[in-house]
């Protein structure tokens, strides 16, 4: 309940009722890094990962035909009426390919490609890895797979193909898709799957140093699909964490810019107009992502301040400072202070990792 209560000093009620639970630890009304950085930090905890080999299991109902459950939906394909086409677009459950001929099955396909990973991604066996993170696997044809290979994505139209400088075109259908994987998989594997690393997209349209124009472009020319919102949702069972561009492609907006992606929560409207989500603050912290006990500074001296557990215990206190320590304990805290300047109250969060 005391969780919940702290909540509410930051999102209004028209808001709550449509952010799922899982975002309750993520402040909207911080800067741009800082939302990326919690949003970050919560899918990196709550990631609960599995061996590669169990992947089948998840795919098996996170890639499933709305149409026929007896089949998965495969990734690049677009051929219907013809199961047995390495084009085609579904498959059915039991055609897994386990070894021998590839041809007429489905495996599981590395959106972002093992081999350009830095270090590589590894997908064998029981082994967790970054090559393991469903989020990122999804079925496919096993000779088109091969035949995307580790080829970077590019801009296109129509089918998914190769393109004449080796590149990778996902086709119309499946763009959005891959662009909301690739997005979340440098948010939760930071620098191993670097964005700027399978793109031949540069960034010069919306210069945004870390994430191709490619993918905040094909996030919004193809919108998130009940398809996708069903697969976030089962890997969520599994996994328990979630992919954030799925449930909020807007996210995406918030964090790089650009032009605005669907915002399924209503954000933008509540971060302009109200005052709980000001962007400009009186009073800042810095780090806002710490380690143990590392020293805190505020951007100016505060009369008080206090510092909270999500459960609303209080772990430090202090008069007239502008500097804090990190609590001891891993986990996300509420910050609050008193300004020295006016004495106005103003409430942060922060995370010690």
């Amino acid at each position: 309940m005391t969780r919940n209560l702290l909540f509410l000093l930051f999102l209004p009620f028209s808001l709550l009722a449509q952010i799922p639970q899982y975002y309750n630890e993520v402040n909207f009304r911080e800067n741009k890094e800082l939302i990326k950085q919690q949003i970050a930090y919560l899918i990196t905890r709550t990631h609960n990962e599995i061996g590669y080999k169990k992947v089948w299991d998840v795919l098996d109902r996170a890639d499933e035909d709305p149409e026929n459950p007896k089949n998965v939906l495969l990734l690049y394909g677009y051929e219907t009426g013809n199961e047995s086409s390495k084009f085609s677009r579904t498959r059915s459950k039991e055609s897994k390919h386990q070894g021998g001929s590839s041809k007429g099955k489905w495996n599981r396909e590395h959106v972002y490609a093992k081999s350009l990973g830095t270090p590589k991604l590894i997908g064998e066996g029981d082994k967790v890895d970054a090559g393991s993170d469903a989020h990122n696997l999804r079925a496919s044809d096993g000779s088109f797979n091969s035949t995307r290979g580790n080829k970077i994505f590019e801009d296109a139209q129509g089918i998914a193909r190769s393109l004449s400088n080796n590149t990778w075109y996902p086709g119309d259908e499946w763009k959005g898709d891959v662009a909301r994987i690739i997005m979340y998989m440098y948010m939760r594997w930071g620098t191993r799957t670097k964005a700027n690393n399978i793109s031949a997209s540069g960034n010069t349209i919306y210069k945004v140093p870390d994430m191709p124009d490619l993918f905040l472009k094909w996030n919004i020319e193809d919108p998130v699909s009940d398809f996708e919102r069903n697969r976030n949702e089962q890997i969520f069972y599994t996994q328990t964490n979630r992919n954030p561009f799925i449930d909020n492609p807007y996210l995406a907006t918030l964090i790089w810019g650009g032009d605005k992606a669907e915002d399924t929560w209503g954000l933008e409207q509540i971060l302009s107009t109200n005052d709980i989500f000001a962007k400009e603050e009186t009073l800042a912290i810095y780090p806002s992502v710490a380690f143990p006990s590392e020293t805190i500074s505020i951007s100016q001296k505060v009369n008080h301040i206090g510092i909270f557990s999500m459960e609303g215990k209080l772990v430090h206190q202090a008069t007239n400072t502008q500097q804090f320590p990190a609590p001891l304990q891993k986990g996300v805290y509420i910050v609050k202070m008193l300004s020295a300047e006016n004495n106005k109250p103003i409430t942060k969060k922060m995370i010690v990792k």
